[in-house]
């Protein structure tokens, strides 16, 4: 009988033994399993993250090269109004200088009739004319190269004043640009720390598992041990 007892009592830690076995096995292949799901899902968060960086990216681009058409577009604008307006101030100078010129060919022509009426007075008020026609016309000439320097002054100036919002244009995209590579930057180091805390923080956990697991087999080979002992105590 005692043999029979201790024959069942041997197949019984046989038995639990399998079974502690077969619960360790499950518990690894569980823990394996969601390390890999965890896993998985963090490579699914970077694909997210990427692709929504790229499409945002994307975006931000299309933005800058429609704003960019735009604005040549309005410049383009602006340039063909002040050409028409310069076209029309010519169109003025030239009526201008046909309307003195009549005038000029109106007063020739009441000088002759003063001639031929007077012509000591006539002689008098020829050259006080001419003088004046003179005078007048190196006034109007000045004032031409005047009105001429002051226009090549204006469209220079306008030059420079493209030139320089160009620049100031140029400047500030490449101003957005570097403050978006830097906040990429700074999103992807945020991110890496974030998965190695959380990967840290699993293989804590993992071999906290791993720890307890040996601390509760250890117990359960003690307690084993104790009762074999006893068991040993019994037969003697």
């Amino acid at each position: 009988e005692a043999k029979r007892r201790e024959e069942e009592e041997q197949k019984r830690f046989a038995a639990e033994g399998e079974v502690r076995k077969q619960e360790e096995e499950e518990e690894r292949q569980r823990s394996a399993a969601e390390a890999e799901e965890a896993k998985r899902r963090e490579e699914a968060e970077k694909q997210r993250l990427v692709a929504e960086e790229l499409a945002r990216k994307m975006q931000d681009e299309e933005e800058d090269r429609q704003r960019s058409a735009a604005e040549a577009e309005e410049a383009k604008r602006r340039e063909e109004e002040e050409m028409q307006r310069l076209d029309a101030d010519e169109e003025a100078r030239k009526r201008h200088e046909e309307e003195q010129q009549r005038s000029s060919a109106e007063a020739d022509e009441a000088k002759m009739c003063e001639e031929e009426k007077n012509q000591s007075l006539a002689a008098e008020e020829a050259a006080r004319k001419v003088e004046e026609d003179l005078h007048r016309l190196a006034l109007e000439e000045e004032a031409a190269h005047r009105r001429q320097d002051e226009e090549r002054e204006r469209q220079r100036l306008a030059e420079e004043e493209a030139e320089a919002s160009k620049k100031e244009e140029e400047e500030e995209q490449q101003r957005v640009a570097v403050e978006k590579e830097a906040d990429l930057k700074q999103h992807e180091e945020e991110e890496r720390r974030k998965l190695a805390a959380e990967e840290e923080a699993n293989q804590k956990q993992q071999a906290e598992a791993a720890r307890k697991g040996k601390e509760e087999e250890e117990q359960e080979r003690q307690r084993l041990a104790s009762e074999e002992e006893e068991a040993a105590r019994s037969r003697e």
